[in-house]
């Protein structure tokens, strides 16, 4: 399970067996960061337009948005009924307006 970001900038990257996301720098090639496991399987990993998050939707329908460079959590959502890139798009609103 895997992301490219729409700046071609990151990888995102389902450690194997681990429920675990590692963002990756596709220039430098060298690890960014490895996001916190997960407590279930990875269904989808997408980046938002801006670039700077990065969000997976898990096999029990929740979904948590992290920031790309500092790894912090920054939403999470549980069972929203809305699609992974529709609350990335709501979230980037939010780090727009920062």
């Amino acid at each position: 399970m895997g992301a490219t970001s729409p700046d071609n900038k990151y990888l995102a990257a389902e450690k194997i067996f681990s429920n675990a996301i590692t963002i990756w720098d596709i220039n430098t090639k060298k690890e960014l960061r490895t996001l916190p496991k997960l407590k279930s399987q990875i269904a989808k990993v997408s980046f938002s337009s801006c670039n700077k998050l990065v969000g997976v939707s898990c096999k029990d329908s929740n979904i948590i948005i992290w920031e790309i460079e500092s790894g912090r959590e920054v939403k999470r959502i549980d069972k929203s009924g809305k699609t992974l890139e529709e609350n990335l798009a709501a979230q980037q609103k939010h780090v727009e307006q920062e």
